[in-house]
């Protein structure tokens, strides 16, 4: 609905621009002369190339923030995975240093060289 709206007003604002615009110029492109073209088309045109240009350069900065993105899930992962490994060598060593405790019968920790 909010579409519709939207796209009604921008057709009323260009029919209100084009009826207000309607000098015929001549628009010189390297050798080429277009003659008669009305103002309206020349500023319209303009604002539709800006437009699809915008959305270019939106569409490559979207690009390079997901491939950007998707770097850093995978650096989180790997970082995920380290620390799972080392959680369990953690566990392995007080493991250990129980094992140690109970033969040794003192309660006292042997000296590991790890």
């Amino acid at each position: 609905m909010k579409g519709l709206l939207l796209t009604l007003l921008f057709s009323f604002g260009f029919a209100f621009f084009a009826t207000q615009n309607t000098k015929e110029v001549s628009i010189h492109v390297a050798q080429y002369i277009f003659t008669g073209v009305p103002l309206y088309i020349v500023v319209l045109s303009s604002i539709f190339v800006g437009i699809v240009l915008a959305g270019i350069v939106h569409f490559f900065t979207s690009l390079f923030s997901l491939l950007l993105l998707q770097k850093k899930e995978n650096t989180i992962n790997e970082l995920k995975k380290t620390v799972v490994e080392l959680i369990k060598r953690v566990h392995l060593l007080e493991l250990e240093i129980e094992k140690d405790k109970n033969e040794d019968g003192q309660g006292q920790y042997k000296q590991h060289i790890v």
